[in-house]
C-alpha cells in the first residue's frame, strides 16, 4: 500500500528598522562615556527570544574614528578595538573599561558589532564588508549554542546629549528550525501511528559568511531532528527539535539530494509496518527553495493513508448449451 506525507511550513522573520543617525552635538568641556542600546531581530524560540537583547548576554564591537577635517586629525583609524560589551550598572558599555566620545566637532565614530561575544574567534572585522564582519569556516552543527548575529553598521555617530546609547540592531545570520509537529491527514480508524525519527539529509553545515551571503563548503550531513517514539493521530502533536528544542541551520539553497525523511510505524490489528518516507526539501512548498537568514521555520508533518476499498463484480454464467436427455 502506498503512503504519503506532506509538510506544512511556516516561516517567520522580523525586520527591525534602523536608520543612520547622528547622535547630536557634544557640549564643550564635557567628557561623555560611550554606551549602547542593543536590539535583537525577532526569534520565536531559542537562547534569544523576541526583540530584547537580554542582559545576561554580551556582544562584540569595534569603533572606527572618522574626521572630516584631516588637516590636524587622523581619520579612519581604530578608536575602540574589538571589545566585549556587557550590561553593567544599568547601561551597556565595554567590559572592564570606559570609552568616551571624541571632542573634535568634526569627528564621528563608525560602530560595527556582532553577537554573541562568546563566538568572537569566528568573527573578523573587515573594512569594506557589509556591516563590517566576515565569518570563516563556521561549523553550525558544532556551535548550536550560538545565535550568530551581526548588527546594522552605525556610521557618522556623535554624542547624543540626551544620553541614549548607540542604537545597535542585530539581525540573525543563520536559519532556525523552531518547531515540528506531526499528525495524520485524516482520521484513520483501527490504526495506531508512532513517530520514530525525523532527519534532514545531505544538508550543508560548514560555510563562510562574506558580509552578505553564506558560501557553503561541500561538506554535507544527515541531521537527526527527532529520535524516539511519539504516538500521533489526526490532531497535531509537537515533538522536540533535537535535545535543545531548536536547531540552527546554515542558510543554503536546495539541491535534489536535500530531503527530509520521516520514519514511523503503523499498526493494524496484530500487524505492524515500519514506514520510511522522504520528500525533497524543494517540494515542501512552492516558495521554499532555501533556508534563508533571519527566518524561523516551523514544520507540520501530515501522514496520509490509502484506504482499502473493494470493487465487486460477478462472473456471469457461461452457456453450456442445451443437452438432450432421453429416457427409454
Amino acid at each position: 500500500m502506498k503512503r504519503y506525507f506532506v509538510i506544512a511550513m511556516i516561516a517567520s522573520v522580523a525586520l527591525t528598522a534602523c536608520t543612520k543617525d547622528n547622535q547630536g552635538e557634544m557640549a564643550v568641556n564635557t567628557i561623555n562615556a560611550i554606551n549602547f542600546t542593543p536590539v535583537a531581530g525577532m526569534n520565536t524560540k531559542a537562547p534569544l527570544s523576541g526583540t530584547t537583547y537580554t542582559t545576561d548576554l554580551s556582544f562584540g564591537t569595534t569603533a572606527i574614528y572618522q574626521n572630516s577635517n584631516t588637516t590636524d586629525n587622523t581619520t579612519n583609524t581604530e578608536f575602540i578595538p574589538v571589545s566585549e560589551v556587557s550590561y553593567v550598572g544599568d547601561v551597556w558599555k565595554v567590559s572592564g573599561t570606559s570609552y568616551y566620545w571624541p571632542r573634535s566637532e568634526t569627528a564621528s565614530l563608525d560602530f560595527y558589532s556582532f553577537s554573541p561575544y562568546a563566538a568572537a574567534s569566528y568573527f573578523k572585522y573587515t573594512e569594506g564588508a557589509t556591516n563590517g564582519w566576515v565569518i570563516s569556516n563556521y561549523n553550525v552543527d558544532s556551535n548550536q549554542s550560538y545565535d550568530i548575529m551581526i548588527a546594522d553598521a552605525k556610521t557618522g555617530c556623535t554624542y547624543d546629549k540626551d544620553g541614549s546609547g548607540v542604537a545597535t540592531v542585530f539581525r540573525h545570520k543563520l536559519s532556525y528550525i523552531s518547531a515540528i509537529s506531526i499528525q495524520t491527514k485524516s482520521k484513520y480508524e483501527g490504526q495506531t501511528f508512532k513517530l520514530k525519527s525525523i532527519t534532514l539529509d545531505n544538508i550543508n553545515y560548514v560555510g563562510t559568511f562574506d558580509g552578505d551571503d553564506w558560501n557553503a563548503t561541500d561538506d554535507v550531513m544527515t541531521k537527526t531532528l527527532f529520535s524516539g517514539e511519539t504516538e500521533f493521530a489526526d490532531e497535531k502533536v509537537s515533538v522536540d527539535v533535537t535535545s535543545n528544542k531548536y536547531y540552527y541551520v546554515l542558510p543554503q539553497t536546495f539541491a535534489d539530494a536535500k530531503t527530509m525523511t520521516v520514519t514511523y510505524t503503523v499498526t493494524t490489528n496484530s500487524t505492524t509496518e515500519t514506514v520510511k518516507a522522504s520528500i525533497k526539501m524543494s517540494d515542501i512548498a512552492a516558495d521554499f527553495d532555501s533556508f534563508k537568514m533571519n527566518l524561523a521555520y516551523a514544520f507540520n508533518l501530515k501522514v496520509s493513508e490509502n484506504e482499502i476499498i473493494w470493487t465487486p463484480t460477478v462472473v456471469d454464467w457461461e452457456n453450456a448449451g442445451e443437452k438432450d436427455v432421453t429416457f427409454d
